[in-house]
């Protein structure tokens, strides 16, 4: 079994029927356009047109947020891990995760251009889902985590304070709007 990935805790919101909103800038979510990789249209293709794509991947299996996930690698602008995940149902790619370990962000930035929004964010534990491997990102003036975001092209780059840069293509905004622990 996978493990899951970034971009989990946004399938399984949306998967849930969540209202994904909000940005640390109205334009950010105004617009937001979900992201495309080649011919895959995130929230649109299905898992064949992947394949069709790029070929049978490294590895795949579902993860313990029941989400599919299918490895490639050294399929992006330069080396590097990619995982799409793919909800089981619909057969949906809704997301793409590029793992670069040598690199940093003023490279990525340089790849993907200047037309970023920086973000910033907090995580919690996410309420709907125990496997202890689920976060919850929501957007904070004052929060923990910035993220540098291309909305227009549905692309988010989490900085986490790991080693190693995640690019993020996705099919719906990143995080929500505001501490889902506040209001219940």
């Amino acid at each position: 079994m996978l493990s899951a990935s970034p971009i989990k805790c946004l399938a399984s919101q949306a998967a849930k029927g969540e209202k994904i909103v909000g940005a640390a800038k109205s334009k950010s979510v105004r617009n937001f356009s979900p992201a495309r990789f080649k011919s895959i249209i995130f929230g649109q293709s299905n898992e064949q047109a992947l394949i069709r794509a790029f070929g049978q991947p490294l590895a795949a299996g579902l993860g313990t947020d029941r989400i599919k996930y299918l490895k490639y690698r050294d399929i992006w602008l330069v080396p590097g891990d990619v995982e799409f995940s793919v909800e089981p149902k619909s057969g949906l790619v809704m997301g793409m995760s590029v793992t670069l370990l040598n690199s940093d962000i003023d490279t990525v930035t340089g790849l993907l251009g200047s037309e970023f929004v920086i973000s910033r964010f907090d995580l919690i534990p996410d309420p709907e889902n125990d496997d202890g491997d689920s976060s919850v990102a929501y957007r904070h003036p004052k929060g923990m985590y910035r993220v540098f975001e291309y909305p227009d092209r549905g692309i988010v780059i989490p900085l986490f304070g790991s080693s190693h840069i995640n690019i993020i293509y996705m099919s719906i905004p990143f995080g929500v709007h505001k501490d889902p622990r506040k209001g219940r």
